[in-house]
């Protein structure tokens, strides 16, 4: 019994052996995979010298030697994240360690983190500041610090500092961080391009460097050196494989340079074969459609169903040609040919399974097909489907989306447009929808951001630039607007369209030597669409310089020359009536009817001019002519609408736009008229159905939801119409107008929303100041928040207009006031 504390001791001294043993044994293995890492990294093999170090520091985490040769291991070997974590890991045990807080210095200021960068930076300079790259360091740290100093101050400062950096190059030119801060000076200079020199220096330095290389490419796009920017896009694709962005962006200027043999050489180059690669030679296919025309399309992809053989591909293939063809016949407007190709597409489906890639794409087209087939809810459960089974296919979501646009369905359209864009946030189609889907909720200011991506997005492509370029005017900003133009330029400077739209905004800026210049550019265009668009801006130069009658010579040759147009008719006759020659106008219009018999455009302008002069018989009979063989023309229906009421004949007014209607039934136009002569002949429900028809077909219209809204909100009582008024109201929230603001305002007011009415109404009632009603309600808005002397005081202000308003709102306003009065009397 007594043996047993023996041998307790025995054991606890056996552990205790065994612990030592082992305690040696790390620290021995840590060194012997250590000395092994030495020796590959002398023999070159950086990787298997990585997992040596990284052996070691599993035996023991502290081993200095082991730490440092893993993170210099991974630096060599471009893992630069990795091993900043694991130099930071190193200056845990040795803070005081100069070399290694440069060095975590220079990677934190190449990545931008200043945080880290000054936290590391400051310390090895504390440490060593005669060091070499101390220096450098020192610069980018108070080149830095230099944006928080007060304004008089940063340009010396950044020139002072610049001026050191520019000095230490020339001693040691391939200091990375030297060279960061000269191209950061010249690059937020006045002349950004005058970097480039120093971002060629870089590169040579530093060749794969990911920044490096995209700065050189937006210095190389605003100087518009297309050929050097294909050159560096080529590079890029070539060494940055995982951006996807680089091809596609390669490609769309190669074509837009005209370049289509060496994009299509690009693309078949980068395309596998048919059965293992459907997305490339999809690419491919769609190219060629394009910029070779259909039946190149289609040759490819029969060759590409033949090679593909009995696979799923060649299924593939097939669904995509039935495709191809419902596009292209869709001018034919043959619907049973269509249906067929509709019939085929949905066996291609099924012959696919849930998981294949490609069943989406199929299907989302099946869907587009039942659109144009008229089959609308066919095609909302065909592309609920898809984004069931696939919550991010993104051309799913975008057509979703557009139809949730085309059903005023704003909000909806703008979760899945959301979420197409967290798949690409470069989706310029996505990126267009969606401003599309803010301007129709009243966000004008987002649908600004959205298109402003959305250019960057495309790279200043034509049609996105103009349709921003438009935005921008429609907003006042035409500055900003020839700014988009002018940049889409530099890369598109034979451009028909961008060169007219900003010599357009030169004119109307009184600009007329800068607009000159661009017509003349316009004029060397080959495009022969440019020849009356050159002859048109020089009858405006003319016209802007006051020589009117050089400009209506040129008006007149342009008119009776073969080439004369009705464009140019109409000019020359708005011309000649503008300068008070309605006799000359009236009688060059008429040969002009008698050259172009079949224009409805003409024969309005007849009757107008007509009716201008008095002759009324005559333009009666010419208008009533019109509105029997061109029963859809607005303008002649309008004008004709307009004389039947000035002249007591409403009702035969409203039976002629009746007919109209009756004629082409889903014209909003058309309606909207309709709607609006019923209004005034105090019809209001029938007028508040026409509305409603227009605005259930679908698709944002401003014009007629502000009308609905206006007689919801003024004729009717009850709390379905208020609500219906709501509804619609999102279409003209973001309406810069003082009467759209009055009715908001004052449905703000039935809703019991009181604070949003006092913020409509004031500004209505500021911009229209003279209008009694709006200042009544205004008073009333005042009063409902308890406003007390304000609403006395605004009171007081509508009685003051008392003449002209109506008498039950005087007698209302003056009972409001006399009960305001106590409540506000000193």
């Amino acid at each position: 019994m007594r043996s047993l504390p023996v041998l307790r001791g025995f054991v606890l001294a056996t552990v205790a052996s065994v612990f030592l043993t082992a305690c040696d044994s790390a620290e021995e293995r840590a060194e012997q995979y250590y000395q092994s890492g030495l020796a590959l990294l002398q023999a070159g093999k950086d990787a298997q010298a990585s997992v040596e170090f990284l052996n070691a520091l599993q035996y023991m985490p502290a081993h200095d030697g082991a730490r440092r040769g893993y993170a210099d291991a991974l630096l060599v070997a471009g893992k630069t994240g990795d091993a900043y974590v694991q130099y930071v890991r190193y200056v845990e045990y040795h803070p005081d360690a100069p070399d290694v807080r440069r060095k975590l210095a220079q990677m934190a200021i190449i990545a931008g983190n200043w945080a880290e960068a000054d936290r590391h930076g400051r310390e090895a300079l504390r440490l060593d500041p005669t060091a070499p790259g101390a220096a450098s360091i020192r610069i980018a740290l108070d080149y830095r610090a230099s944006v928080s100093v007060a304004a008089g101050q940063v340009d010396a400062q950044r020139r002072q500092l610049f001026t050191e950096a520019e000095a230490l190059l020339r001693q040691t030119p391939d200091d990375p961080i030297a060279r960061r801060v000269t191209i950061d000076y010249l690059i937020t200079g006045p002349d950004p391009v005058k970097a480039l020199p120093e971002v060629e220096a870089a590169l040579a330095a530093e060749p794969a460097d990911y920044a490096l290389n995209g700065l050189k490419l937006q210095l190389l796009s605003q100087m518009g050196d297309v050929a050097a920017m294909a050159a560096q896009l080529d590079r890029m694709v070539a060494l940055f494989p995982e951006d996807r962005e680089l091809a596609p962006t390669l490609l769309d200027l190669l074509v837009r340079d005209g370049q289509i043999d060496r994009a299509e050489a690009f693309l078949r180059g980068r395309t596998a074969a048919p059965d293992a690669d459907v997305a490339g030679n999809l690419a491919l296919i769609q190219f060629l459609r394009t910029h070779r025309g259909p039946e190149a399309g289609f040759a490819q992809i029969d060759a590409a169903t033949a090679a593909a053989g009995a696979t799923t591909a060649a299924t593939v293939y097939r669904g995509l040609r039935v495709l191809f063809e419902f596009e292209d016949a869709q001018a034919l407007a043959d619907g049973a040919a269509q249906a067929k190709r509709a019939d085929v597409l949905r066996a291609a489906i099924t012959e696919l399974s849930a998981d294949d890639p490609f069943l989406p794409v199929l299907q989302t087209g099946l869907a587009r097909m039942q659109l144009a087939l008229g089959q609308t809810a066919e095609a909302r459960v065909t592309v609920d489907t898809v984004i069931a089974g696939d919550r991010t296919f993104a051309d799913a979501l975008r057509l979703r989306a557009a139809m949730a646009l085309d059903d005023d369905r704003p909000s909806d359209a703008i979760n899945d447009l959301r979420a197409a864009l967290d798949q690409n946030p470069r989706d310029v189609e996505a990126l267009l929808l969606l401003a599309q889907a803010h301007q129709a909720d009243g966000s004008t200011d987002l649908a600004g951001d959205r298109l402003a991506e959305a250019n960057a997005a495309s790279g200043n492509a034509p049609d996105v630039a103009l349709r921003y370029a438009g935005f921008l005017v429609e907003q006042g900003r035409a500055r900003p607007a020839e700014a988009v133009l002018s940049d889409a330029l530099r890369l598109n400077p034979d451009d028909l369209q961008l060169l007219t739209a900003r010599a357009d905004l030169m004119l109307r800026d009184g600009r007329r030597d800068e607009a000159a210049v661009l017509v003349d550019r316009i004029a060397t265009l080959p495009d022969p669409a440019a020849r009356p668009v050159v002859q048109q801006f020089r009858v405006l130069l003319l016209e802007a310089e006051n020589r009117t009658e050089e400009s209506i010579a040129m008006l007149r040759d342009m008119a009776d020359g073969p080439d004369g147009t009705v464009a140019t008719q109409i000019g020359l006759v708005n011309r000649l009536v503008a300068i008070g020659d309605s006799a000359g106008a009236l009688a060059h219009l008429q040969q002009a009817v008698a050259r172009f018999p079949d224009d409805p455009r003409l024969g309005t302008l007849n009757a107008a001019l007509l009716l201008q002069q008095g002759q009324t018989a005559a333009a009666e009979t010419a208008l009533a002519a019109l509105v029997q063989t061109a029963p859809g023309f607005v303008p002649a229906l309008s004008m004709y609408d307009e004389h039947l009421s000035a002249t007591g004949r409403a009702d035969q007014a409203e039976a002629m736009l009746r007919a109209a209607v009756a004629f082409d039934p889903a014209s909003a136009q058309l309606r909207g008229i309709l709607a609006l002569r019923l209004e005034a002949q105090g019809k209001t429900d029938a007028a508040i159905a026409e509305y409603e028809t227009i605005l259930a077909a679908g698709g944002n219209n401003p014009l007629a939801a502000n009308n609905l809204v206006s007689l919801l909100v003024w004729t009717r009582e009850d709390a379905e119409s208020l609500t219906k008024a709501a509804t619609f109201a999102r279409q003209i929230a973001g309406v810069d107008d003082p009467a759209v603001q009055d009715t908001l305002g004052w449905l703000a007011y039935r809703q019991a929303r009181f604070g949003d009415a006092v913020l409509a109404l004031s500004e209505a009632a500021r911009a229209l100041p003279d209008d009694p009603l709006v200042q009544y309600r205004y008073a009333r808005a005042l009063e409902a928040v308890d406003r007390k002397d304000a609403a006395a005081a605004q009171y007081a202000v509508f009685l003051s207009r008392r003449a002209a308003a109506p008498a039950a709102q005087v007698a209302d306003a003056e009972a409001r006031l006399a009960a305001l009065r106590p409540a506000v009397a000193p």
